[in-house]
């Protein structure tokens, strides 16, 4: 299979790694968690394969959480793998089988925080809401949370006598 996700025989299935490029401090400050908001070619690539009838594994390659609703949607299967550096030998370590065809390592967990559930820039701190994985016997499920009430404004602080002290002259 190309890049492209050409193929001239149907492939079993179809693993496609995308992600952020890497980054460090500013470069990295971007306007909306949305992944990929001007380049749609990732997501493309995903419908593309779904619509051809290929199960799709997306793995995403990230430093931080993103809002990837359309990417998730278009996969069968959806890893957030993070940015594994040289060592993407654990990301292959659970999404192959060993020689034998047993798992070799099985997905099991909580993500470590709060994924983004909306993608909307401008949203207070305090009317966030957040998607979060639980843990359970059989598999790790999505939830969500529901947002807080806004805070209440604090009363102001009563203004301090300033008369008796001395002015520098």
């Amino acid at each position: 299979m190309s890049e492209a996700g050409e193929f001239h025989t149907r492939p079993d299935v179809a693993i496609v790694v995308f992600g952020e490029n890497p980054y460090a401090e500013g470069a990295g400050d971007v306007p909306t968690l949305e992944y990929s908001p001007g380049d749609k070619r990732d997501l493309a690539l995903l419908r593309r394969l779904r619509a051809a009838q290929v199960p799709v594994v997306a793995v995403l390659l990230s430093g931080r959480p993103l809002w990837v609703n359309a990417e998730l949607n278009a996969a069968d299967s959806f890893v957030a793998a993070w940015l594994p550096g040289p060592e993407g030998e654990g990301v292959a370590d659970v999404l192959f089988r060993a020689p034998d065809g047993s798992v070799r390592y099985d997905f099991r967990g909580k993500l470590p925080f709060s994924w983004p559930r909306a993608c909307r820039p401008w949203i207070p701190a305090s009317r966030r809401c957040f998607l979060t994985a639980t843990d359970s016997p059989t598999r790790t499920r999505a939830s969500f949370s529901r947002c807080p009430d806004p805070p209440r404004p604090r009363p102001p602080l009563p203004r301090r006598d300033r008369s008796s002290i001395p002015s520098r002259g």
